[in-house]
């Protein structure tokens, strides 16, 4: 479940950081995402927590609320 995004303009320049609450499953770094409506596919490059400074993980399960860079 999507809830929120914005545009990383900080020196990391990681690109849109989505928050994401996981219901199902699981996403980890080097996973593909597809945006179903422009059907494009995008390599998840960070998965993390927000505490409130962004803590990346190895992996976000579920019932996880965390974030998501993917290029």
């Amino acid at each position: 479940f999507l809830f929120d995004l914005w545009y990383d303009l900080s020196n990391r320049r990681r690109g849109v950081i989505l928050l994401v609450l996981m219901q199902h499953g699981y996403l980890e770094k080097d996973m593909k995402l597809k945006c179903y409506h422009s059907g494009n596919e995008y390599e998840v490059q960070e998965v993390g927590v927000l505490t409130p400074r962004t803590v990346p993980l190895d992996i976000l399960t579920e019932g996880t609320v965390g974030y998501i860079c993917a290029y």
